[in-house]
């Protein structure tokens, strides 16, 4: 009887390292820890014209597109931006000459 506290103690931290090890190998096994966004750079040798590219990644919905005007980088308007069978369309309005 007196070691029943240290039982329940040894009991209680092996079913919290069970716990641990099991959402760690959850984690690196399912997209729960895998990265959410993934980066693609193009060239655009036009601005003047829509830009197609076809992407390595496959995106669950229409990607985020930025562009570099020589001093920052700015966010493209999604209006300009479609996706479609692994197509990524950037239309020439949305793009800075």
């Amino acid at each position: 009887m007196e070691d029943t506290p240290n039982m329940v103690l040894v009991i209680v931290v092996s079913l919290i390292i069970i716990a641990v090890g099991i959402f760690t190998v959850a984690v690196f096994v399912s997209q729960v820890g895998m990265e959410s966004s993934y980066k693609e750079t193009f060239d655009v040798t036009d601005p003047s014209t829509d830009q197609i590219v076809t992407l390595e990644y496959k995106p669950s919905e229409t990607p985020t597109v930025w562009q570099y005007n020589g001093i920052q980088w700015l966010q493209v308007d999604a209006s300009y931006v479609s996706y479609l069978n692994e197509e990524l369309t950037v239309q020439s309005g949305g793009l800075q000459g």
